[in-house]
């Protein structure tokens, strides 16, 4: 537990975040609203969301994903108050896509109601879960 503890503090350190925001910006060079924060490790890319993710925001969420696709994705749910079956659809792409470059797609902090979602549309089996970004950043090791 300890090595992991020390991996996770190392990797916390050596934060990136030049580079990978740029990507998540749109025309008054502000980030885009459902993107609360993005941290960029070395071999990967955590983007917690935030509020709705639906028909209507994925079409910029999808993009913008699909630029990330060189590294493992991870993206933290904790804030996110909606999703709908253009967001599951847009999962499976995304994962997908990553296996093809041998990268993982985890959803990290699932709370109720995606976590309910992703288990009624028989999705959960195929998308990795994590409970906490430690637990997401272990399974990397």
């Amino acid at each position: 537990m300890a090595k992991i503890k020390d991996f996770t503090e190392c990797i916390r350190k050596n934060i990136n975040l030049s580079g990978i925001t740029d990507r998540f910006i749109y025309n008054k060079r502000r980030i885009l609203p459902y993107i609360k924060e993005i941290k960029r490790m070395e071999r990967l890319t955590i983007v917690r969301l935030r509020g709705s993710i639906d028909a209507n925001s994925l079409p910029s969420v999808n993009g913008d994903l699909r630029r990330c696709l060189d590294r493992n994705i991870f993206l933290d749910f904790k804030e996110v108050t909606h999703v709908d079956s253009s967001t599951l659809a847009t999962l499976v792409f995304l994962l997908n896509e990553l296996r093809k470059q041998q990268n993982k797609l985890g959803i990290i902090n699932a709370n109720a109601l995606v976590d309910n979602y992703l288990e009624i549309k028989k999705i959960k089996p195929l998308i990795q879960i994590y409970k906490s970004e430690e637990e997401a950043l272990a399974d990397l090791m």
